[in-house]
């Protein structure tokens, strides 16, 4: 008998085994389900993978056609090549072959003649082509070569090129598409030719021409403004023919001459006919006499022009004349500024004269101004400093007790008056040397070193020999002023320590001679700045008719030289 407590467990299990039951029935159709879809799917990928097969065939198919084609074109290309290698092979030529993609198949041996590179290059590196070719000519070559392949017409362009060395070279490029017999394209076949010297050939030929039509150009425009004309007379034939000049000279059309030997003379002054006809037959009948005269034209309207011609006479093996050719030149305006310059080179003569005898006026004015302000300086102003100076002085000696800043004061005051009173001797000596007057030129010269050479720090070594004692006041006053423009220039520009003043005499006269070796000046510049020393020094010199040499080189020091005459100059 079962227990009371069993039967619910019973019916919990049967439970349990229904429902697990319904899930297994669950899970049979899900599987059934699924696979009813796996099934589906595997007859999906059976039927891609048969039509991808199906397409596979068919592109192995056309592949194999493909290559087939191919290789009609490598053996049609092999064909072509071996027929081009053959000729081109013994070629003056650069020829090569180039494949649809660029690569190089075959290069003739010429390339190295004509570019410096060997074939070789060439294949392994096909750009090499391209990259010898000038920057400014790769629009020509890219040009040609895009439209190269539109045929089988020859394409002939010309270039240039950098060869290995450097050289430039002129290139004439033909360039062929090469076609199968259906018309596919197998790649280039081109020939390249060293053109460099015909085109030098061409160029020196073009410019030859340009510059012969520049100078007839020229010609023509220079004989226009030279109004210069030329002719040529066939004695012969009595034909005269005229450029152009000579016809606007002569004031004539050229349809209004009658261009021959007696219409010329007919536009001839009627003075100078027998003049001209006269040099003309001289020159026909000896042929060492050239044909050379100047001669009056009148024209239509009345007016003269005046004209030199010149011209030349041809002879034939007997000594015959047989030809003159010539010259005409209008000297009108030549003769008027002729005649125009000699009434001004006269007048400036006379100007020029009348400058120097003012320049002279004046120097001879300065210099007793000078003497006037250097009297003045030395008997009035220095005489007053003096006397200033030695009351300074007494005054010093009564301060003796005062305070010492006061002391001092007088005696800096009595210092300056006494140099004071030196400058102003100083200026006064510049101005107008007494000592000129008093001991003559030697005793001056020899003053004026020593003073020099003390204020400029400057050793003058100065040598006076066999000088004259009368020597006259303006030839002494003009040697004096030389010096000391000679000594002055040394102060300011020589940059030395040391220089040497020679005063000799000579056969007519003294002699003065001033030497350094500073740095010397370019004479040119120096006359070009419009300087008044150097004027200054010879007009001087003109004054009393001598002569002044100066010599200097940048570097080489300066040497001055003066030659005064005494004995022939003029009174």
């Amino acid at each position: 008998m079962m227990k009371p407590e069993s039967v619910p467990n019973s019916q919990a299990k049967t439970k349990s085994l229904k429902e697990e039951q319904v899930n297994l029935q669950v899970d049979i159709t899900e599987r059934k389900r699924a696979e009813g879809q796996l099934q589906k799917a595997s007859d999906e990928l059976k039927q891609k993978v048969q039509d991808r097969t199906t397409e596979l065939e068919n592109a192995n198919e056309q592949l194999r056609q493909k290559i087939e084609e191919l290789e009609q074109k490598e053996d049609a290309l092999r064909q072509a090549e071996l027929r081009y290698r053959t000729v081109a092979d013994f070629t003056y030529d650069w020829e090569y072959w180039e494949k649809p993609d660029g690569m190089i198949h075959y290069v003739s041996p010429s390339c190295e003649r004509i570019t410096g590179y060997k074939a070789e290059q060439f294949i392994v590196h096909p750009q090499l082509f391209r990259e010898i070719i000038l920057p400014e000519d790769k629009d020509i070559w890219n040009t040609h070569h895009h439209t190269a392949v539109d045929g089988p017409k020859l394409r002939e362009i010309q270039y240039r090129i950098r060869r290995r060395d450097g050289q430039i070279n002129w290139i004439e490029h033909v360039c062929q598409p090469v076609l199968d017999s259906q018309g596919q394209f197998l790649g280039f076949r081109a020939s390249n030719r060293d053109i460099t010297d015909r085109k030098k050939a061409e160029e020196a030929l073009h410019e030859s021409r340009e510059v012969l039509r520049k100078k007839e150009d020229s010609l023509s425009e220079a004989q226009r403004i030279a109004h210069l004309g030329n002719w040529n007379w066939n004695i012969i034939t009595d034909k005269l023919l005229w450029s152009d000049e000579i016809y606007r000279i002569f004031g004539l059309e050229p349809q209004e001459f009658g261009a021959t030997y007696e219409a010329f003379l007919e536009s001839v002054h009627p003075d100078d006919r027998e003049l001209v006809n006269q040099a003309v037959n001289e020159s026909l009948a000896d042929s060492n006499k050239q044909y050379s005269i100047d001669h009056r034209v009148v024209r239509p309207d009345g007016s003269q022009r005046i004209v030199h011609e010149r011209g030349e006479v041809t002879f034939d093996k007997g000594g015959k004349a047989i030809r003159m050719i010539g010259t005409v030149h209008d000297i009108t305006e030549q003769k008027r500024v002729e005649n125009a310059l000699r009434k001004s080179e006269t007048a400036l003569r006379k100007s020029q004269n009348n400058l120097r005898f003012l320049a002279g006026k004046l120097l001879s004015v300065q210099e007793e101004e000078r003497r006037r302000l250097a009297r003045e300086l030395h008997d009035d102003l220095t005489q007053r400093l003096a006397v200033l100076a030695i009351d300074a002085g007494k005054l010093e000696q009564q301060l003796e007790s005062s305070p010492k800043p006061l002391q001092d004061k007088i005696r800096q005051m009595k210092e300056q008056m006494v140099k004071l009173s030196t400058d102003v001797h100083d200026i006064s000596r510049q101005l107008h040397p007494a000592i000129l007057d008093d001991l003559g030129l030697v005793d001056a010269i020899k003053s004026e070193c020593a003073s020099f050479s003390k204020r400029g720090g400057i050793s003058i070594k100065y040598e006076p020999v066999n000088i004259p004692e009368a020597i006259p006041k303006d030839i002494a006053m003009c040697v004096y002023r030389i010096m000391q423009e000679g000594l002055r220039n040394i102060a300011k520009h020589a940059n030395i320590k040391e220089a040497e003043v020679l005063l000799t005499s000579t056969d007519d006269g003294i002699r003065l001679h001033i030497k350094d070796s500073g740095i010397g000046f370019d004479l040119a510049n120096v006359r070009g700045k419009g300087g008044v020393g150097l004027a200054s020094m010879e007009e001087r010199v003109r004054l009393i008719q001598g002569k002044l040499s100066i010599q200097s080189k940048p570097g080489q020091g300066t040497e001055i030289e003066l030659r005064a005459p005494i004995s022939r100059r003029s009174k």
